[in-house]
C-alpha cells in the first residue's frame, strides 16, 4: 500500500493534454540544471497541500538500501558492524529481507 495522496480523477481537457506534452518535450531537451531550476520554480508556485503530495510521491524514490550498497563499494565490514547491533531474532529477520542482506550476515 502506498501513502501517496491520490486526488479524485478528473477529465483532462484536450488542450491541457497537448500543452502538457509540449512542456514535457521542452523539458526533456533542457540540461539537468535547467530542469532542476524549472521544477524548483514550479514547486515554489504550489500550495502546502501540493507540497505534501509531491513529498509523498518523492519519498519512496529517495529511499536507499545502504546495507546492500556498502558491500557493493567494498565496505562489507561497515554493513557487518551495523548489523552486529541486532539481537539474534532481528538478525534472522534481516536475513529474510533480501539475498544481499543474507550475504552480509
Amino acid at each position: 500500500t502506498s501513502s501517496m495522496i491520490v486526488p479524485k480523477q478528473r477529465k483532462m481537457s484536450a488542450s491541457y493534454e497537448k500543452e502538457k506534452e509540449l512542456c514535457i518535450k521542452y523539458f526533456e531537451q533542457w540540461s539537468e540544471s535547467d530542469q532542476v531550476e524549472f521544477v524548483e520554480h514550479l514547486i515554489s508556485q504550489m500550495c502546502h497541500y501540493q507540497h505534501g503530495h509531491i513529498n509523498s510521491y518523492l519519498k519512496p524514490m529517495l529511499q536507499r538500501d545502504f546495507i546492500t550498497a556498502l558491500p557493493a563499494r567494498g565496505l562489507d565490514h561497515i554493513a557487518e558492524n551495523i548489523l552486529s547491533y541486532l539481537d539474534a531474532k532481528s538478525l534472522c529477520s534481516v536475513e529474510l529481507v533480501c539475498k544481499e542482506w543474507y550475504r552480509v550476515t
